[in-house]
């Protein structure tokens, strides 16, 4: 979670710092740098998709230290991010590439 919440950090330029999600909860929230929480119904389309990616990009990199790194197939998911948060995204991929 931890480096998914880097993750999202980046891409968001510091608006969103934390990503909560409570243990047998299937709900997540995110807060923002002045401590704000916001459930995911409360974002945009592309910070939820980007909040979804950094999920993504945190599960990735904890699997790959603990087994053999597998592809990772990624197909349209700058679509509708802005054109900051889309370069930071394409900054994200390519460290964890």
């Amino acid at each position: 979670m931890r480096a998914a919440e880097g993750h999202f950090e980046r891409i968001t330029g510091g608006r969103y710092t934390r990503i909560v999600a409570p243990p047998g909860e299937a709900s997540v929230r995110v807060e923002t740098d002045s401590g704000e929480s916001r459930s995911t119904d409360e974002l945009s389309r592309g910070t939820g998709e980007q909040l979804y990616l950094a999920l993504r990009f945190g599960l990735i990199e904890e699997f790959a230290g603990h087994a053999e790194p597998l592809p990772v197939v990624m197909d349209d998911i700058l679509v509708n991010f802005d054109v900051e948060r889309a370069a930071r995204a394409a900054s994200a991929i390519r460290q964890l590439a």
